[in-house]
């Protein structure tokens, strides 16, 4: 290693012996990426997630978090209080219900 940092680089730049060979490998591996195009092709791509299924699961998951994130809310600021609580987590429920609806009902628009 101190040959390399205090002298010389000139062993570590040289031509690899192999390199007038180049075209060679540019073309074995030109069939290889043909083959594996081949292979790709051939096999069964996995389907796609239905936008049904992936709309329930985006509305499961903007549910959650208006209920976790109002709860962690009001618990930081005002404490644990069960009235507060639940009247902050059925208006964040409500509200978050009613935007993923628009949300939805305005996606299907534009597509």
């Amino acid at each position: 290693m101190s040959r390399v940092v205090g002298g010389s680089i000139s062993g570590v730049t040289r031509r690899h012996p192999d390199a007038s060979d180049w075209g060679h490998n540019r073309a074995a591996s030109a069939k290889k990426r043909r083959l594996n195009g081949a292979v790709r092709s051939a096999t069964s791509t996995p389907a796609a997630v239905s936008p049904a299924a992936l709309g329930l699961a985006v509305g499961a998951y903007v549910m959650a978090l208006a209920v976790i994130l109002t709860t962690l809310a009001t618990g930081l600021a005002r404490g644990l209080d069960r009235s507060l609580v639940g009247y902050r987590v059925g208006r964040a429920l409500s509200t978050a219900s009613v935007v993923f609806v628009a949300g939805l009902v305005g996606t299907g628009w534009l597509v």
